[in-house]
């Protein structure tokens, strides 16, 4: 795994049994993993780059088969010289009735294509909602075991859960002395008063100012910030404009402005084949344009510094402007290889308005294939070895 940290600053932790290394997962990666398959690469006794995976949310013909693929094109990508990486299933499903792992199936066909490309993995694991298993446990045996092995086992390492990073799934607490502060301001600005405005020229600009603002070194979101962000990206025009520029840059909406003016960016609508935007013409169409973007480790690595303070001024909204907001960030989430935390803030979009466009929008993209992440975690707080 990648680190800034001179080597001597890291804390090595040596995992002896599976318990152990389950243990270690959210100090080695920097988070707890949550739905999705983990491949941790090994250099001889250390662990290495980390990859996930999203697991599917619904079964469906062939995708054992690709995800299985991917995760042998991501092993062959790592440069791996040992070839003997740690793959972990973690998944809220729980155990069966008869105490059949979730995945199992899955399990035992990667690990018979992974032995028969070159790969021993030294560890394959299923943790589940209930309990948790070792697919290469060699006794007899080898059934549904307690979760409480694996906090045994990290009480026993030393491992303090304090020190894991806040679960990505939780929105910031609301500040009640900058969230009226917000309500007032937004009161001011009127929800679903026409925006942009007709005339307007630099509301492209605007809307840029408020992405290159958040992403300032100790940007703290305002009141004045976060009622304009939530204004902008509460329309498929400023919606668009703001993901855009932080899912490439702004030299493409510069040159849309110089080229057509902003009124081509006003035309923005959802997706002009639905029947009710038919009528747009040549309108830019979000999903068009979207539903085909590569995620890639830039992008993530920008999106991941983003999306806390997104998150933040989200929390402090009134429950009236959190819909594009919070689609927004759900879709920011399934690009960076986290659709769990994805559904999570779409599902509380479509809660506070089930019709709201952008959250639909945004829930189709959940529809797309996964994206896997690698390197998951920049500077780790242990080696497990």
């Amino acid at each position: 795994m990648h680190t800034d940290s001179p080597p001597e600053a890291l804390q090595i932790t040596r995992c002896r049994t599976t318990a152990d290394f389950l243990a270690t997962l959210p100090w080695l990666i920097g988070e707890a993993p949550r739905n999705c398959l983990l491949i941790v690469d090994f250099a001889q006794s250390r662990a290495g780059v980390a990859a996930r995976i999203p697991l599917p949310r619904q079964p469906a013909p062939g995708i054992a088969t690709a995800l299985i693929e991917s995760v042998l094109s991501l092993l062959e990508r790592s440069g791996s010289s040992d070839r003997e990486p740690a793959v972990v299933i973690t998944t809220d499903q729980p155990f069966g009735p008869r105490g059949e792992a979730p995945f199992r199936a899955l399990a035992e066909q990667l690990l018979r294509r992974l032995r028969r490309s070159g790969w021993h993995p030294r560890e394959l694991a299923c943790m589940a909602a209930d309990g948790w298993i070792g697919f290469l446990d060699r006794s007899p045996a080898r059934t549904k075991r307690p979760l409480s092995q694996i906090e045994t086992a990290r009480d026993a390492l030393g491992l303090d859960p304090a020190d894991i990073p806040a679960d990505p799934s939780d929105l910031p607490v609301r500040r009640p002395g900058l969230a009226a502060e917000i309500t007032a301001r937004c009161s001011e600005l009127a929800l679903g008063a026409p925006w942009p405005p007709a005339a307007s020229e630099t509301w492209p600009y605007e809307t840029i100012d408020l992405l290159e603002t958040a992403e300032a070194p100790g940007f703290a979101p305002t009141a004045e910030w976060c009622a304009r962000f939530a204004q902008a990206v509460s329309t498929p025009q400023g919606w668009f404009v703001f993901a855009m520029v932080a899912v490439s840059d702004r030299v493409l909406i510069d040159s849309v402005v110089e080229t057509y003016g902003a009124t081509a960016l006003a035309a923005t609508c959802v997706d002009r084949t639905s029947a009710a935007e038919r009528s747009e013409g040549e309108a830019v169409s979000i999903w068009h344009l979207f539903s085909d973007i590569v995620s890639t480790p830039r992008m993530r690595a920008r999106l991941r510094t983003l999306l806390p303070i997104l998150s933040d001024a989200a929390s402090q909204l009134p429950a009236e402007w959190r819909a594009g907001p919070l689609s927004l960030i759900g879709w920011f989430w399934w690009l960076c290889g986290m659709p769990s935390v994805a559904e999570r803030r779409i599902g509380e979009a479509l809660d506070l308005d089930p019709a709201h466009a952008l959250a639909l929008l945004a829930r189709r993209f959940l529809t797309l294939d996964p994206v896997a992440e690698w390197a998951v975690r920049s500077q780790p707080s242990r080696l497990a070895a």
